[in-house]
This record gives structure tokens, C-alpha cells and sequence, in this order.
């Protein structure tokens, strides 16, 4: 008489699981010893199933009855460790109390949980992505990330009207998602604040209007070149997504754009404003009319500039960081410009 306890049984049913729905193009096995030997020595693991395709380990599977998923999530290296040391493309670990599968794909450093359907998806495609979400299931996540600082009524009906189809571009092999460039810009200038002027203003000294008159030219500024640093790199002190000039194509990118900054027409007359920039007030204000036929919002952008309620506390910044943070089945969004 034999006894088969309980986990044993588990592995088995998800061993007929993966196989029905791997077809024959795979085998499941059970128990199995992976090995892999490098110049120095031979590593051998044994995993609760393997998947093989072509009579090569693909997958290894490891099956966790009533731990908890906490520790993968803040140590991920003690689990994907076991996958690495053998060479295997892809490693699961599948808790069936929770009934989630974590995702781990040759080197990766983190996990991600999939659902049964989509791990298969990411087997057969050999690409560790799953189901897409229709594009209604993503605009509720993507707009759920937002803050409960942001005043979002009127905005979240903006930004849930930019995800239909045409404007998104999903890409199957490295499961990310991102707006057309129209669109990208679109909802970037719906974070800023929303007005409309006539008229903004811009203090300077009598010499830069002088060389402004004799060359007929408008000097603007690089944004790797504004006076206080933390201008450069306030955003990626927020969000770490390149916003500072890193490489070498971040670097000619900034240095391709330029700002210039204006205030409000209400701040024409302003003292603090004449001692600041108007060269001690021994300078000049020049008043600009806004003219919309000329801000294509392509190689000119025209909008205020969104400063945060206090250093700490930057909603719209936040916003991006938790869309960039954001990820499910494999998928993630991601920014262009």
C-alpha cells in the first residue's frame, strides 16, 4: 500500500493541466533533474514539473502549497536563482493558495504574476507576455494609477477619451504598450494647468534686447543648460526615466530642445520680477502676444508649467511614475518622448 500525499497530488493535476493546454508540442514532466555545466562545474536542480519542447527544458515549475508570495516580491533572487543556475529560459513558481503563477524570463531580475491563461500564452509564444487587456480594461488601469491629490474629474474624462485603438500601439514581443506620438503629446499637456492667455511677458537685460534687435533672432535656453540644476533633473528625481541627459541620445535630445520662460501678463508690472530678471530693474519687460496658429505643439509648445503643491508632493510627476511602475500580465506602459 502506497501513500501519495496531498502536494503530490496538486503537482499532478497541474502537470495534466499544463499538458492539456500545452498540447503536444510539449512535455510535462514530473520530479525532473535539470543540469547545466559550465568550464568549472556541473549544476543540477530538481523541479516539481519541467516542460520540455523539442526534448530541450524550457520551463521549470515549481509548485508552493501554502507559502505565502510575500518573499518572492521582496526577494526574488532566492527564487529565480534555482532557474538561472541551471540555464532555463523561463521559471514558475505557482502558489495554490493564492492561485497565481509568478513569471520569471532568462535574465530578469524581478517575477511577474500571470493567471493560468496567460503563462500558457507566454509559453507557446516564447515571450514572457500574456493576454493583452482590451483597451477599456486598460484605461481603467492605467487610470487608476492616478493620485487622490489630483482634482480628476474633468481630467480623467480627457485622458479616458485619448485610449481607443487607433491611438495605442501594443508591442507583442516586448510587452509594451504606448501612445501614438499625437496622442502621447496630448496627454502630457493634459496634466499641465489648463489656461488661455493673450499676452505673457518675459524680463531680460537692455543687452540681450539690444542683440535681439540687431541679429532679429530669439535666444532660448537648452535644457541642459538652465541656471539651477534641479530643473534638469527634478523629474527624473521623481520618475528615473531618462528625464536627465544620461546617454548620449538623451544628451542630443535635450540639447535639441529649448525653453524660454514667460509669466503671466498680470506680472508685467511686477517689482520682484524687475529685480530678479529685469537686471535689477535697470532692464527691459517684453510683452509677447499668443498667437495659436503658431503652436503646432510638435516643434512648439506653449503651456504653464506645473510646479507641485510643495517638494514633496507632486501629484501629475506621481501620476507618470506609478504608469511606468504599473504592469499585468506581462505588459507595461511606457513613454516615448
Amino acid at each position: 500500500m502506497s501513500l501519495i500525499i496531498p502536494e503530490t497530488e496538486d503537482i499532478e493535476k497541474l502537470q495534466k493541466q499544463f499538458s492539456e493546454a500545452l498540447g503536444d508540442d510539449y512535455q510535462v514532466e514530473m520530479y525532473t533533474e535539470v543540469s547545466s555545466s559550465s568550464f568549472f562545474l556541473t549544476k543540477k536542480n530538481v523541479f516539481d514539473l519541467v516542460i520540455f519542447k523539442n526534448n530541450i527544458p524550457f520551463v521549470g515549475v515549481e509548485y508552493k502549497d501554502v507559502a505565502s508570495s510575500i518573499h518572492i516580491r521582496l526577494k526574488p533572487e532566492w527564487f529565480y536563482s534555482k532557474f538561472q543556475e541551471v540555464n532555463l529560459k523561463y521559471g514558475i513558481y505557482y502558489f495554490g493558495k493564492e492561485n497565481q503563477f509568478y513569471l520569471w524570463s532568462e535574465g530578469k531580475y524581478s517575477f511577474q504574476v500571470f493567471d493560468f491563461a496567460s503563462v500558457i500564452n507566454a509559453i507557446n509564444r516564447d515571450a514572457p507576455i500574456g493576454e493583452r487587456l482590451c483597451v477599456d480594461e486598460l484605461a481603467v488601469e492605467i487610470l487608476g494609477c492616478m493620485p487622490d491629490g489630483i482634482d480628476g474629474v474633468e481630467l480623467h474624462k480627457s485622458l479616458n477619451k485619448l485610449f481607443v485603438e487607433d491611438n495605442l500601439i501594443f508591442n507583442e514581443s516586448s510587452g509594451e504598450i504606448s501612445f501614438t506620438k499625437i496622442v502621447e503629446d496630448s496627454f502630457f499637456k493634459a496634466l499641465l494647468p489648463q489656461i488661455t492667455v493673450s499676452k505673457v511677458c518675459r524680463y531680460t537685460t537692455l543687452n540681450n534686447l539690444f542683440l535681439l534687435l540687431k541679429d532679429k533672432r530669439h535666444c532660448l535656453c537648452s535644457l541642459t543648460c538652465m541656471n539651477d540644476i534641479g530643473e534638469t533633473s527634478y523629474a527624473d528625481s521623481w520618475i528615473g526615466y531618462g528625464a536627465y541627459a544620461e546617454t548620449y541620445k538623451t544628451i542630443e535630445e535635450n540639447n535639441n530642445s529649448y525653453i524660454l520662460s514667460c509669466c503671466a501678463s498680470d506680472k508685467i508690472d511686477d517689482l520682484t520680477m524687475w529685480r530678479l530678471y529685469g537686471q535689477d530693474a535697470k532692464g527691459t519687460c517684453l510683452i509677447y502676444d499668443v498667437k495659436d496658429e503658431f503652436i503646432d505643439n510638435d516643434s512648439f509648445f506653449f503651456a504653464p508649467v506645473s510646479y507641485g503643491r510643495s517638494q514633496k508632493e507632486h501629484d501629475e510627476l506621481e501620476f507618470i511614475s506609478n504608469i511606468l511602475g504599473w504592469k499585468k500580465n506581462g505588459w507595461r506602459f511606457r513613454f516615448n518622448r
